[in-house]
């Protein structure tokens, strides 16, 4: 089997034809992503991939972390779905997820047909896509679910299309590349990452790091060795220890860390592949930190992320909750593969990530209003955007890549450390 055109569709409309020799990289593989079901063409979608030079963060009163806190204000942004918050719209995502991640659990059994699956909240039902005849235990599976289950034909599985996106990567033809969710294709991009892109950053006193112990997720923390300047994820509990996990792009093991000048303790457990790395904490908090006020937010549990999803995240003193989960399992070269990553897109374009950022969270807001569920710690972003700074503008980002948490969590054998 062979591939004879592939057609390349960018955001600014248009197509064109990738040369041959791309063509000849196929191994063999016949893969399609149409424009609509059911044609045989494949279209992959371009996104810009880089990592973007940080930018130091404004100087502001110092949060502390409180038992008590209030209900979250989630900067203003248009909720999808008819949803009346974002906490209810959550609220529904939680419910599709638990039938996702079961359905998610069938990639190693029930033959080898599983091509993906879908919770978008604004559908409020869960698409599943399988690759030839359904095994009647998956279709058993999906009616015992509580909420509706959708079952569609695919093109090609999970695995055959994990292993092309890897391939892609890895071979020069893209710079970042996923399997699609509906099993048509890749999405994939062919323009240059910026490699590392942790930039070093002298300044302590930003509103994230200028606060007494104990620290939490979203924390900056500055790695003392490399001269490099990241964010805190989620304390886990690792062993018999609570430790915090962060983008591996922030050092190496045996680095030294501070937070606000304070001694914060080694960089261990590095995983540079999967992007991950573990700090030590003599006092680490299962606490978020929280933009909008001098509370801390509360990690209540942690669940892993579908396509269609929206997710949340910060940047310096807003909130976003507008960013859907566009693909899973996706690699990226930033100068050495990593992945496999979510990628997130912000509805209206606006920034969202700067690369202080890297190694944060990405969460979900619980039904209460104001405690979080974990989704994962950031690593990538791209140049597409300019965002608002405290004393001016940088470049930024619109959309997000992030380490799904139930990866991370499985990768060290650890547990989310809630409250």
């Amino acid at each position: 089997m062979s591939v004879d055109v592939i057609t390349v569709r960018t955001y600014g409309g248009g197509a064109r034809r990738i040369p041959c020799r791309w063509r000849r990289s196929m191994r063999g593989h016949r893969i399609a992503a149409p424009r609509t079901f059911g044609s045989g063409q494949l279209t992959t979608v371009l996104t810009i991939t880089a990592v973007l030079a940080a930018a130091p963060a404004p100087a502001a009163a110092h949060p502390q972390v409180a038992e008590d806190i209030g209900p979250a204000v989630v900067g203003a942004m248009d909720i999808p779905g008819g949803f009346a918050s974002w906490a209810e719209l959550f609220t529904m995502q939680d419910k599709l997820n638990v039938a996702a991640d079961a359905l998610r659990a069938l990639r190693g059994t029930e033959g080898t047909g599983y091509a993906g699956v879908t919770a978008d909240p604004a559908d409020r039902a869960v698409h599943l896509y399988w690759k030839g005849s359904v095994p009647a235990a998956v279709h058993s599976l999906a009616r015992d679910q509580q909420v509706p289950v959708q079952i569609r034909p695919a093109r090609h599985t999970e695995a055959e299309l994990s292993a092309l996106a890897w391939n892609a990567v890895t071979e020069g033809r893209f710079t970042s590349a996923a399997p699609r969710a509906d099993g048509s294709g890749l999405v994939g991009d062919s323009r240059q990452v910026v490699a590392a892109g942790v930039s070093p950053a002298d300044d302590e006193s930003s509103n994230r790091i200028a606060t007494m112990p104990p620290f939490g997720g979203g924390f900056q923390f500055r790695n003392v060795d490399a001269q490099l300047s990241c964010t805190l994820g989620f304390t886990v509990n690792y062993g018999s220890n609570k430790h915090i996990v962060s983008s591996g792009q922030c050092g190496d093991d045996g680095d030294q860390t501070t937070v606000s000048y304070m001694s914060h303790g080694d960089i261990f457990g590095t995983n540079k592949a999967k992007d991950l790395l573990l700090v030590e904490s003599w006092q680490p908090q299962n606490i978020m930190y929280w933009p909008r006020g001098t509370a801390g937010r509360r990690v209540r549990d942690a669940h892993g992320s579908h396509v269609g999803n929206y997710v949340c995240t910060m940047r310096e003193y807003d909130e976003f909750c507008d960013m859907q989960v566009q693909a899973t399992g996706e690699y990226v070269d930033i100068g050495y593969l990593i992945g496999p990553l979510v990628r997130a897109e912000k509805s209206d374009g606006g920034c969202v990530f700067t690369t202080d950022r890297i190694g944060g969270p990405v969460y979900t807001v619980r039904e209460d209003g104001y405690s979080v569920n974990a989704r994962g710690t950031l690593s990538a972003g791209i140049l597409n955007t300019v965002c608002p700074i405290y004393q001016g503008t940088v470049a930024g980002s619109s959309v997000i890549w992030y380490v799904d948490i139930m990866d991370s969590l499985a990768g060290y054998g650890a547990t989310i450390a809630t409250s």
